[in-house]
């Protein structure tokens, strides 16, 4: 049985590291699913730069961002340590992507559920 692999988009990250965020148990949730391997986890590169973006910003982490080093241990370690699949954009897997969308007429959703799992 092929494992069901899960793209993460930035705010599902950045949820799961800001435990102010409504959001936060569903997301740690998810980020721990994967790494229980109950689902295989996918990101883009570009997920990547937003999040140390985001993580290090005191607007957005509401004056307790992280510093320059602890964004970037947390993202080698957590996301660059081997357990996610990082996709690294390029012209043709983004027209791929774009095809497989309208070929399967994916669209983006606020908040999906998988098995029990609410996910936003």
């Amino acid at each position: 049985m092929t494992q069901t692999r899960l793209f993460l988009d930035t705010n599902v990250l950045v949820y799961a590291h800001d435990a102010s965020s409504q959001h936060h148990d569903t997301s740690a949730a998810l980020l721990s699913a994967i790494f229980a391997r109950e689902f295989s986890g996918v990101i883009a590169e570009q997920n990547l730069f937003e999040l140390y973006r985001i993580l290090t910003n005191p607007i957005a982490m509401k004056n307790k961002p992280l510093t320059a080093e602890e964004a970037k241990a947390l993202i080698e370690t957590v996301y660059l340590g081997g357990v996610f699949q990082v996709v690294y954009l390029t012209q043709p897997i983004l027209h791929q992507a774009f095809s497989l969308a309208v070929q399967r007429n994916i669209i983006v959703a606020g908040a999906i559920n998988i098995g029990s799992r609410q996910v936003v």
